[in-house]
């Protein structure tokens, strides 16, 4: 349609020239200036206005292609936005579906740490206040006199009231001496920590009114591996009985359960 427009357009032209050449050779051509230029404006005039009229014309034609363009460019737009929007109502629910299949699976896995759950229970005891012999010797490790040491036996018991527990250890941060170590703690099982408050301390406790903190911490794991901790105070007191003027010494226990 363009070329065939173009084809009329230049034919137009060259016939205007044509018509325009005749009428110079038939002796129309004026021979005065001001004439002549008139003659030249009157015979170009209307093809320069045929040209302005097509190039409006085709810059309309132009236009109109280009509206035709960006209307399509905008149909496909708003064909990819809402494509895109599919997209992202399937990745929305695929997350949800994926999230509902975490939560289960998380339900599911702390189930299964809930029931295999060791539940490890704790006693603070004492046992005895008394005396023990002990020897003092001379340089060359002879001994040469004995003593009596006041001391103050005490026990922790642990007792597995839960399913088995897993490397099961037990140590105080107050005395680093006091450890015991048992690979599988069954359901039911005992363990007996026995510790001594000796020397000065335990002169103290039992002759005026005082106090001691013994701390221990507990680590174990339940048969799939999840680590438990307990941190332990042990606390021994010795109170004043006003009305016999006599010390009693008081045990108690604090657990703070943590998991690791």
């Amino acid at each position: 349609m363009g070329n065939a427009s173009s084809c009329v357009s230049w034919a137009i032209t060259i016939a205007w020239l044509i018509f325009i050449y005749f009428k110079i050779h038939n002796g129309v051509l004026p021979n005065d200036l001001n004439e002549f230029g008139d003659f030249i404006a009157g015979a170009f005039a209307p093809l320069a206005f045929f040209w302005l009229v097509r190039g409006f014309y085709q810059q309309s034609k132009g236009l109109e292609q280009n509206s035709e363009a960006l209307k399509m460019q905008a149909t496909e737009l708003e064909k990819t936005t809402k494509a895109l929007e599919l997209q992202v109502q399937e990745m929305r629910a695929s997350v949800e579906q994926q999230s509902r299949l975490v939560k289960v699976y998380e339900d599911e896995l702390q189930q299964k740490h809930f029931q295999a759950q060791p539940n490890l229970d704790y006693s603070f005891q004492l046992v005895r206040v008394g005396f023990r012999e002990d020897y003092i010797t001379d340089d060359e490790e002879k001994i040469i006199d004995t003593y009596e040491e006041k001391i103050i036996e005490l026990k922790l018991v642990v007792e597995n009231l839960g399913e088995i527990a897993r490397n099961l250890q037990i140590k105080s941060t107050t005395y680093p001496y006091l450890r015991k170590n048992k690979p599988n703690f069954k359901h039911t099982e005992n363990l007996n920590i026995e510790f001594n408050i000796d020397s000065q301390c335990a002169v103290e406790l039992t002759e005026q009114e005082s106090s001691l903190t013994i701390l221990f911490e507990v680590t174990y794991q339940n048969v799939y591996g999840k680590r438990y901790r307990n941190q332990i105070t042990c606390e021994v007191e010795s109170v004043l009985d006003c009305d016999t003027q006599q010390i009693y010494l008081n045990t108690r226990l604090g657990i703070l359960n943590l998991v690791i």
